[in-house]
């Protein structure tokens, strides 16, 4: 099962840097951006509480439920992190 979720995991990783350096168009809603920042900054506590904040204001935030996810599995959080993926993919 952590196998399962290390792959998923690595590719989200991938996915989110990918994200970073392309032209895709993300969401520029204050919350998202100030929590990209915290999570590039390695504030993750604070990044958390941001995305949280966006999921709040813009519950169809995918983007947000993708950091989400990898904050928790950094936590060591799995299910809540499987959880958030399982969002992310609805949105």
């Amino acid at each position: 099962m952590k196998h399962r979720i290390l792959i998923v995991f690595t590719f989200i990783s991938v996915f989110v840097q990918m994200w970073a350096k392309s032209e895709v168009k993300q969401p520029d809603t204050y919350a998202y951006t100030r929590g990209v920042e915290a999570y590039n900054e390695e504030r993750y506590a604070d990044a958390s509480d941001w995305f949280n904040r966006e999921l709040s204001e813009h519950p169809d935030n995918g983007y947000a439920y993708v950091y989400i996810s990898i904050l928790r599995y950094g936590n060591h959080e799995y299910g809540k992190a499987l959880s958030a993926v399982d969002n992310a993919l609805r949105e």
